[in-house]
């Protein structure tokens, strides 16, 4: 099962993300499974839509109103550990919160290497 991440920084304690990333309590990751299905969420179609856009290091895409609540399932229950960031240097200062349902993509999303 593939899934997305969104990483934010705690503003209450650090200036920004690169002085979170290295401080206790300062990261938390949402982690967001993707399951296949007929219909997708209409918040992560709005996402893969533009990746076309999006060929080289560097490029962007400009994405209109996105909501971050929208993207999330209907849920209120979710599991909470401390880790790591993903990628090098693998900080572990991340508060990981995992949710217990899926958000769902089609095939022809998925086929588009989100």
């Amino acid at each position: 099962m593939d899934q997305i991440q969104i990483f934010g920084y705690n503003s209450q304690l650090y200036n920004n993300f690169s002085d979170a990333l290295n401080r206790a309590q300062g990261i938390v990751g949402v982690s967001i499974l993707l399951q296949l299905g007929d219909l997708s969420n209409a918040e992560l179609r709005m996402l893969t839509d533009q990746l076309e856009r999006i060929r080289y290091g560097g490029d962007e895409a400009f994405v209109k109103r996105l909501s971050i609540r929208g993207l999330l399932p209907d849920t209120d229950h979710y599991m909470t550990y401390d880790g790591s960031t993903t990628a090098p240097a693998c900080h572990e200062t991340v508060t990981w919160v995992v949710l217990n349902k899926p958000i769902y993509i089609t095939k022809q999303q998925a086929s588009t290497n989100i």
